[in-house]
């Protein structure tokens, strides 16, 4: 689910964004085969690698300076949130990827 406002005009225009996505499987056929510690068994364990649910927001600010020149600022994940990985199921804690802010500054000419 992504829910976005902007606003725009001449000059300058601004975009917010949050952008949800729900836990979802890592990748097709993404398990992990664990051995018990036990090894009187022959049986692996195979365990689907599930990457929890999270949210995010964004936003971009541009503004027109001239017909060709514009600058803008870009800010990607501005709550630093980060993205939690488990086997199968929630107590199960595979890893964690800490995912900082991007932040990109430019400007834009027109010929």
């Amino acid at each position: 689910m992504n829910i976005v406002g902007f606003y725009e005009a001449s000059t300058l225009s601004f975009r917010l964004a949050y952008l949800w996505r729900s836990e979802y499987i890592a990748a097709r056929g993404s398990f992990v085969s664990v051995t018990p510690l036990d090894r009187s068994t022959n049986s692996d364990h195979q365990f689907a690698r599930i990457v929890d649910a999270t949210g995010r927001w964004d936003a971009r600010i541009n503004l027109n300076i001239n017909k060709c020149t514009s600058v803008f600022a870009e800010f990607v994940n501005i709550t630093k949130e980060n993205k939690t990985t488990y086997l199968e199921f929630e107590n199960n804690f595979a890893g964690a990827l800490d995912v900082e802010s991007r932040w990109l500054l430019g400007t834009k000419w027109t010929f």
